[in-house]
């Protein structure tokens, strides 16, 4: 974060307000190497150690501090970088130019503050919080075209290239009514089952958000799932599908660092 020169934030590029990352402080740079954690334990009277329960990740935390390169003409300058950083209401992506790869969803919080001189000439120190503990990469996609899959499935493969499991989004396009059947092998081979779909029906399933949506009018496929939604541990992952379909994989991996 601290040795890009720019970022981008909501869409936007901080060079096209005329400002740039700064560093304030001196000696070695300091930013946050991973998000915060905590132990989560259960105490009980009499006992001086607590029964472990598990370990809770805080939501990822850290600070932006840019400076006008020549600083800023007018007021409507000011207000138009705080329109830029302000405004959105739910969290926005951010990503720093020496790392393209990595995406912060993520809003700003506390008190943005305003240091200069009085001559229009100064920098903001803003402190920004993530919706979760990670940053995400890029936007991935796989299609995999099983219309004459056969009777005993096909494995296709998918890596996780994150720190965490990850959880598609999952399109299906039935061929031919019947059930389509999806087995993890790299994951204790966990299913996940839609049944009864009809020829011709797309149906996406978010399983981050555990969302099942049809194209079919009127038509709510919640009943229709056996086993769980999928997810996609870290490495590897073998998936065997039954049923003829076409799949479309859509996933963001998460990242500790």
């Amino acid at each position: 974060m601290r040795s890009s020169i720019y970022f981008t934030f909501n869409g936007q590029r901080s060079d096209d307000f005329g400002i740039v990352n700064v560093n304030m402080e001196s000696g070695m740079l300091s930013e946050p190497f991973a998000a915060g954690r905590s132990i989560r334990k259960q105490r009980v009277r009499g006992r001086d150690r607590g029964y472990f329960q598990e370990i809770e990740l805080e939501e990822l935390k850290f600070t932006v501090t840019f400076a006008w390169k020549n600083g800023w003409e007018n007021e409507d300058k000011l207000r138009e970088v705080a329109r830029w950083l302000l405004s959105p209401k739910y969290y926005a992506p951010m990503v720093f130019a020496d790392e393209p790869d990595k995406i912060y969803y993520c809003l700003c919080v506390d008190s943005p503050e305003l240091i200069h001189n009085s001559l229009k000439q100064g920098y903001v120190r803003l402190n920004f919080e993530c919706c979760d503990a990670y940053a995400y990469t890029p936007v991935y996609e796989r299609v995999f075209d099983l219309s004459n899959n056969l009777a005993g499935g096909t494995t296709v493969e998918l890596e996780n290239i994150g720190d965490a499991e990850c959880k598609p989004i999952i399109s299906i396009y039935k061929v031919g009514s019947g059930d389509i059947k999806i087995w993890n092998q790299s994951n204790g081979n966990a299913e996940m089952t839609l049944v009864q779909l009809a020829d011709g029906e797309t149906v996406d399933i978010d399983c981050e958000n555990r969302l099942i949506k049809t194209d079919l009018p009127l038509t709510y496929r919640y009943d229709n799932l056996r086993g769980d939604y999928l997810s996609l541990p870290i490495f590897d992952n073998k998936l065997l599908v039954q049923g003829r379909c076409r799949l479309k994989f859509i996933y963001q991996f998460k990242r500790l660092q």
